[in-house]
């Protein structure tokens, strides 16, 4: 009886010998990828290489899904990604047994500096009005037209609102991911016909909604009965903290406003004097929806401001 136990026992013991070694002269087939370049950018190739993939067997199938919609197969293909953003990208790979394995690992797609985001010089009159909604709260439609002005500016967008409401007009952008080094900037040319007797006027580069200043970026505002003009830092909870600047804009006069943003903070300059500057709390490693918003929304000032030549772009 002691006897059978112990071939019974040798020859499990064997078979387990026999399927561990079967295992790993065969073993299972193991996918992976490079991605050349390192950076991305799109509209720019980009090289998947999944010849570091590996099987027991010969692999005879390699697929890629890119998540822009767009799929291809072989060892190593090309892609282009026509526009910034985070990407999923996923290898399937099957070997001579019919064995199955993936992986999928995301791929951030910059823009290059000197990439324009947006621009409106409200050229295209009455559609540039539509392309910048009004909110209807407190506001009156016959207060925001496109005017035609003599000289250099031509079209613009003129926010003459009273003293008992306020005029919002908003245009969604969408932000890409900046790497690191690089800078997002907004700039926004503006004339006001009265800077006195209760007028104000203000600039979101980037609020991320009307409802709430909570998580937007810091804008600009200038507020005669407020004493001046100002840059105000949004917190993550909806106030925000104002900070007095050494400025006043004059009357018919066009001044360039420009917000510079990086991870390291914000730049606030004003005919390329640099007035104040601090931290924010966007990182700007992803994708964000902004939203543009000039005006004003007080209700005790009006507004008599022209704006024109808004521009968002990327540089480092």
């Amino acid at each position: 009886m002691r006897m059978r136990s112990e071939l019974a026992l040798g020859l499990l013991l064997g078979l387990a010998i026999l399927l561990c070694g079967c295992a790993l002269l065969n073993p299972s087939p193991v996918a992976r990828f490079e991605v050349a370049p390192v950076v991305v950018y799109a509209r720019e190739t980009v090289t998947f290489d999944a010849s570091s993939s590996y099987s027991g067997q010969s692999i005879v199938s390699y697929t890629w899904e890119f998540e822009d919609g767009e799929v291809a197969s072989g060892l190593k293909v090309s892609h282009i990604y026509t526009e910034p953003g985070r990407y999923l990208v996923t290898l399937h790979v099957k070997d001579a047994g019919g064995r199955n394995a993936w992986v999928s690992d995301e791929i951030l797609v910059y823009l290059r500096s000197g990439s324009e985001i947006f621009f409106e010089d409200f050229s295209s009159g009455t559609q540039a009005l539509a392309d910048w909604k009004l909110d209807p709260a407190w506001a009156s439609t016959t207060e925001g037209k496109i005017e035609n002005l003599s000289g250099v500016h031509g079209f613009v967008l003129h926010i003459d609102s009273g003293m008992d409401r306020w005029h919002r007009r908003t245009t969604a952008v969408k932000v890409p991911p900046l790497r690191f080094g690089q800078m997002l900037v907004i700039s926004c040319q503006v004339m006001t016909s009265h800077t006195q007797d209760a007028h104000t006027f203000f600039i979101f580069p980037g609020r991320k909604s009307l409802d709430s200043l909570a998580g937007s970026l810091p804008y600009f505002v200038y507020t005669s009965a407020g004493e001046g003009a100002y840059l105000r830092e949004p917190d993550k909870y909806g106030g925000d903290v104002g900070h007095p600047l050494s400025f006043k804009p004059g009357v018919y006069l066009w001044y360039t406003y420009k917000f510079v943003f990086s991870s390291e903070g914000y730049r606030f300059y004003v005919n390329d004097v640099c007035y104040a500057s601090g931290a924010i709390f966007e990182s700007f490693t992803d994708s964000s929806d902004w939203l543009i918003l000039l005006g004003d929304e007080s209700h005790a000032e009006a507004c008599n401001a022209y704006f024109d030549n808004i521009r968002m772009w990327i540089e480092e």
